[in-house]
């Protein structure tokens, strides 16, 4: 997954965590 994460950028990566867990919640 490392290899994945790199292909984001610092904003993109947080904003991508923050999508997953909204989801986890709403899940």
């Amino acid at each position: 997954m490392r290899q994945s994460t790199r292909r984001y950028s610092a904003p993109q990566y947080a904003a991508e965590l923050g999508a997953r867990r909204t989801l986890c919640r709403l899940g």
